[in-house]
């Protein structure tokens, strides 16, 4: 039990820290935290099929961050940062794209051609 509060304590401090909440709502950026949880969704779809180098990783993430961006403010309705990471990975799988080829493209034809694999 105290191992647990003393856990819980690091990682609302872990919380804060990145992104500066004061816990009543109010929080400067949470970029980091999507991020982070980007990558988390990256790893687990690597476990179903390789689709990127470890190295890649977080420029993936920033990646499926800027898709689901786009998407929002195009009304592709809202998705879950996981479907965008699984549509993702089956579009660059089916279209033998690579995270180079992927940066290159534009925001609007990649998040409309990853869309199509969303679901």
């Amino acid at each position: 039990m105290i191992l647990e509060h003393i856990r819980d304590r690091k990682l609302k401090q872990l919380y804060q820290a990145l992104t500066r909440s004061d816990f009543s709502g109010n929080y400067e950026d949470d970029y980091v935290l999507s991020v982070l949880y980007a990558m988390r969704c990256i790893d687990v779809c690597q476990s179903q099929q390789t689709v990127c180098r470890e190295k890649d990783y977080v420029d993936l993430a920033k990646e499926i961050i800027r898709i689901s961006d786009v998407s929002e403010e195009n009304d592709f309705g809202e998705i879950s940062i996981m479907s965008w990471t699984r549509a993702l990975f089956d579009y660059m799988r089916q279209n033998e794209k690579a995270y180079k080829d992927i940066h290159r493209m534009n925001s609007y034809d990649l998040v409309k051609g990853v869309y199509e694999f969303v679901g």
